[in-house]
């Protein structure tokens, strides 16, 4: 099932399972957008592995960004706090889109397997969308507060 990833270390392979991203991994082009949602002109049950990794690199990229916005509004630094926030909506937004077209091709008679994989992307999903809002929310209350 991995072998079509072999950009990735195992030690990539690990962040990228678990969840366990840094501030150098999130910036990098290598983890960013790094699956398209036509990869390769093929539906999404032909490339099911590819759409999951997906959703598991841009909800993981887009939370590590929301909690470093945190930091940074914690801080003061509110500028840095506001393009982080951008980035993880933009990430978010990617994942949205992976997340979308899972569905869409369900309806159109073309299912995902649901693997535990599966379960985990999604739960990471849903997991970064509640992480990415409420630090929204935590940045207005330090404004008003400062």
């Amino acid at each position: 099932m991995f072998s079509r990833f072999r950009f990735y270390s195992e030690k990539d392979w690990f962040k990228v399972l678990t969840g366990f991203f840094y501030h150098e991994d999130v910036r990098s082009t290598k983890y960013r957008n790094t699956v398209s949602r036509t990869a390769g002109g093929k539906k999404m049950a032909d490339n099911y592995e590819e759409v999951i990794m997906g959703l598991i690199l841009n909800a993981g990229n887009a939370k590590s960004l929301a909690i470093e916005a945190y930091r940074k509004a914690r801080s003061g630094q509110f500028d840095e706090a506001d393009q982080l926030l951008k980035e993880a909506d933009e990430a978010m937004t990617e994942a949205h889109h992976l997340q979308t077209s899972m569905i869409q091709d369900e309806i159109n008679g073309h299912a995902t397997p649901m693997t535990l994989l599966a379960v985990h992307a999604q739960d990471h999903t849903m997991t970064a969308m509640t992480v990415v809002d409420l630090v929204k929310e935590m940045v207005i209350t330090i404004k008003e507060r400062k």
